[in-house]
């Protein structure tokens, strides 16, 4: 049984909410927001002119795309001062952990108590190379930093989260 500690630090929380910002954006999801701003628009403009002007609609589904896009990028931008100042309001939360497994559950273990989970308890999970996210849900995660982590090791937790037919983000 492996046994790793670490303590969450700032950095590891900003790479952490970059990761599921990230993961949270698919193709799919896309896809739907752009063809439903688009007849949104189209209602939009056929409404208050009664017809639909190419050029007009086009304008403004432009501006509304344009729009989108720049709320991802400021959120994006947003990220790092967002989870350097959670890290700050909840750093006496951040205390070392001791993190154990085998092929049934994962154990975190502090000085707060311990807790075990059993692979196929997790919602989803995703990973990279600086943290491995195991979520509860779609939008709660449970943040495990990999630097400290011996080589194979992540590799180990996310067969066994494979196994329990736990999905990837």
């Amino acid at each position: 049984m492996t046994e790793v500690t670490y303590t969450v630090a700032a950095d590891d929380l900003v790479a952490a909410n970059r990761l599921h910002f990230l993961k949270s954006i698919s193709l799919r999801r896309w896809l739907i927001t752009f063809l439903a701003s688009a007849v949104a628009v189209g209602m939009i403009v056929w409404g208050f002119i009664g017809s639909l002007e190419t050029e007009l609609y086009l304008l403004t589904l432009g501006g509304m795309w344009a729009l989108i896009v720049t709320i991802c990028i400021v959120g994006w931008l947003m990220i790092p001062r967002q989870a350097r100042r959670t890290w700050q309001q909840g750093q006496k939360m951040f205390v070392e952990q001791r993190v154990t497994w085998d092929a049934e559950k994962i154990w975190f273990k502090s000085a707060r108590g311990e807790i075990g989970v059993s692979w196929g308890d997790y919602y989803r999970w995703t990973a990279d190379d600086r943290n491995l996210l195991l979520y509860q849900d779609i939008r709660m995660f449970y943040l495990v930093p990999l630097r400290t982590f011996p080589s194979g090791a992540s590799e180990e937790i996310i067969d066994h989260l494979k196994v329990a037919g736990v999905r990837e983000r």
